[in-house]
């Protein structure tokens, strides 16, 4: 099995963990964030888009990695969310002047993101 393969099998796996931690627990994973709600609405919605958007770019990866010519655009859409929310982190600590927690995501969004990018560009 290539290494993008594998690459693509291990960040689906942490973002399948990620969509079932946040569907189950959103408050506490939120919370660790900064992050709270005082009612069922705010739960559903930190639910929908932090579970949701994770669990289909799981369900994404799983099948961009079980198909030879699938694995390129899955790379590529790794770089392009995941490198999209290190961004944003980035530029909203900034603004806010502030890292709390936040250098935990930045570091992994970091790291997986730029996997992500030598892979692509080795293969080019």
């Amino acid at each position: 099995m290539s290494r993008e393969r594998i690459f693509l099998y291990v960040a689906a796996s942490f973002y399948l963990l990620f969509a079932i931690l946040y569907m189950v627990f959103p408050l506490t994973l939120a919370g660790s964030m900064g992050v709270s709600t005082a009612d069922s609405t705010g739960i559903i919605d930190i639910r929908a888009v932090y579970g949701g958007f994770q669990l289909g770019l799981a369900i994404f990866l799983f099948w961009s990695a079980g198909a030879d010519q699938w694995v390129y655009p899955g790379l590529l859409i790794t770089v392009l969310t995941t490198g999209g929310v290190f961004f944003v982190r980035l530029v909203s600590m900034i603004i806010a002047w502030e890292i709390g927690n936040h250098w935990i995501g930045l570091l992994i969004e970091a790291v997986v993101t730029l996997i992500a990018t030598v892979l692509i560009l080795r293969r080019e």
